[in-house]
Parts: C-alpha cells; structure tokens; sequence
C-alpha cells in the first residue's frame, strides 16, 4: 500500500489459533445492516464478533456479505489482514463458492474469529455471491456464532435466514429521509415476529431526541455514542479492530455487553 500498510511496517504473528473450541453443536446467525450507506454496520458486527471470541468457547465467524461496489473501502485493509496473515495464507471463501469448491474444512482464524472477508482479488474479478451462494457459505460456513456483515446492500432472503437482526442507524436527518421507506418495510417485518433490534449510532447533544423518536416510532432503542475520527484512524495504523483501540473500547464496553448478554445468548 505504499506506506500505508501500518502496525509499525511489522508483521503480526497471532497466537490464538491454538485456542481449542467444544465442538460446534448448532449454528446462530446473527446478521447486522446499516438502513443506509456509511451507517456503522461493520463497527458493530466486528465488534460483537470481537466479544463473543473472548469467550473462547465457540467459534465465532465474521462473514461479510451484501454486493461490493468498485470504490469502496475493504475490510480487509481496515483491519490489515496482510499483516494478520503475514505467517499463513488468507483465503478467499468468496471464491472459493465461486469456483463451486467446499468450504466447511477451511478457515482464515485470526483473534479468535475466522474471517470470512471479500478480497481486493474478489474485488477486482467483480466477485459478487448469489442468493444461493450467500445461503451456502452461511450455513456451511465454520463457526457457531455466524456473525454476518450486511452492510447496506442485501437480500431479504438471505436477511431471512438470520435468527437475530440488528440494524444500524445513522440519526443525521438526511440520512433518515434518505432512508425512509425501507425502515417502514423493516419495521413491519419486526412487527410481524422477526426478532430485530435497532441501534442508533454516533448518538450527540446535536440530536433532536423528540424528532428522533417520532421518526423511529420506537420508545425503546440502543445508542453508542458518537466517537472522535481519530481513535479510528488510529485503530486502522495499528491494524486493530475497533474494539481492540483502547479509547473506542472503553466508550462502548457497556453496550456491546448488553446486545452481547441481553440479546445474542439468549437468541
């Protein structure tokens, strides 16, 4: 990258890949969507999927999912997967399904997730999952705790497939209008039996709380608050998830606990 390759120009050798699981018994997917573009989704699946590893008791996959778009950013660069996997190859599950092989012995584990991560191979080839394809790698994919990264650009039926939803919301106004008449379709699924909870992120004073709530028409909600840029760019230049950046971890500890406790292990 020329540069910007981070932690320091080192490479990482990682050590919890010895970390020895109980063997995987059913398979919980959890799926996380932002109404919108830019809303947070990734921030909140890695950090969930960050926290369900530190229980060292399942396995925890991050599966990226959704349709990838020329310009936009990697995961895959956010957190410096090239340095994460300096000491082993890091495959591409993308195709991998593609190339109609297997995919159930393989796995990229690294913090006690096995990363499931669109390339910037997959990007080039314009690799993009069918429904079926995505429906494939969930089900098959290794892991217990599937947490899947939706971003802003999915597919009902494969949202179908989760058994808990959290969607991600940008509170800026424009964002919320652009956004408005698929959150009224969302919320009448949710009204109808499916199990999603919604999160407002980057909550600030410059909120209208009562706008807000009229819009939402939701009494109830999680919030994580609105955090300096820098302690992600911080994050990034130490190829850290967020939840490893000590500024960031401390200011949403208490959240990512409840949806953790509260939500995922009683789903």
């Amino acid at each position: 990258m020329n540069g910007l390759d981070g932690c320091n120009g080192q490479k990482i050798k990682r050590e919890e890949d010895s970390i020895k699981y109980d063997a995987i018994i059913e398979r919980n997917k959890i799926g996380v969507f932002s109404l919108g573009r830019g809303a947070g989704a990734t921030f909140i699946a890695t950090s969930l999927a960050k926290k369900l590893a530190e229980r060292q008791k399942r396995i925890v996959a991050f599966v990226e999912l959704g349709r990838a778009e020329p310009s936009m950013s990697l995961t895959y660069h956010a957190l410096g997967i090239n340095h994460r996997f300096a000491y082993k190859p890091f495959i591409s599950f993308h195709e991998e399904l593609r190339k109609g092989n297997h995919i159930k012995k393989i796995s990229n584990i690294d913090a006690g997730i096995n990363w499931v991560l669109r390339t910037p191979s997959d990007l080039d080839l314009n690799i993009n999952l069918t429904v079926l394809e995505e429906l494939r790698l969930i089900n098959n994919v290794k892991g217990e705790w599937i947490i899947c990264d939706f971003g802003s650009n999915y597919s009902s039926e494969t949202l179908d497939e989760m058994d808990l939803l959290f969607g991600v919301i940008d509170p800026l106004p424009s964002k919320l209008l652009s956004n408005k008449e698929t959150y009224r379709n969302l919320r009448q699924h949710e009204l109808s039996g499916r199990k999603l909870i919604w999160i407002v992120n980057r909550q600030n004073t410059g909120i209208g709380k009562k706008s807000l709530r009229q819009f939402l028409k939701e009494k109830n909600f999680m919030s994580f608050p609105l955090m300096p840029e820098e302690w992600f760019y911080s994050a990034q230049y130490h190829c850290q998830l967020p939840l490893e950046q000590p500024d960031i971890k401390r200011n949403i500890a208490q959240q990512i606990e409840e949806l953790v406790n509260h939500h995922i292990l009683f789903t």
